[in-house]
């Protein structure tokens, strides 16, 4: 409410008091779905809850997005395998994630051949 902050037709007035709240609040907010997602990065095991989880992470997530704390893409893969990783009907998908990683980690010739040590 700014009726009781601001005069009536007083749109600076009204910006300053929405950005003095904003910069009181909006840490505290971010802190709080940055435990609210590493408590819902918790293993899940029936694709019964996938749907639940997912849409869970993803409104955390897309509250971080553009903030300082926002997760890098590591984190959010660990976040991701450390609740799906144990769905069974899951595991194909994260192979393939991981197969397409290698091969262009190959291309780019990131991955380094051990040498053989003929003596």
């Amino acid at each position: 409410m700014l009726e009781p902050h601001v005069a009536p037709g007083c749109g600076r007035q009204a910006l300053r008091v929405v950005d003095e709240d904003y910069q009181q609040s909006g840490p505290r907010r971010r802190q709080v779905v940055l435990s609210q997602l590493s408590s819902a990065a918790k293993p899940i095991h029936s694709m019964g809850e996938v749907e639940s989880t997912l849409t869970r992470l993803k409104s955390n997530l897309l509250e971080l997005q553009g903030s300082p704390e926002q997760p890098s893409d590591g984190f959010v893969l660990y976040l991701l395998r450390q609740c799906f990783g144990p769905v069974h009907r899951l595991q194909p998908t994260f192979a393939v994630f991981d197969l397409q990683t290698v091969q262009s980690a190959e291309q780019l010739g990131m991955i380094i051949e051990p040498q053989s040590t003929d003596d």
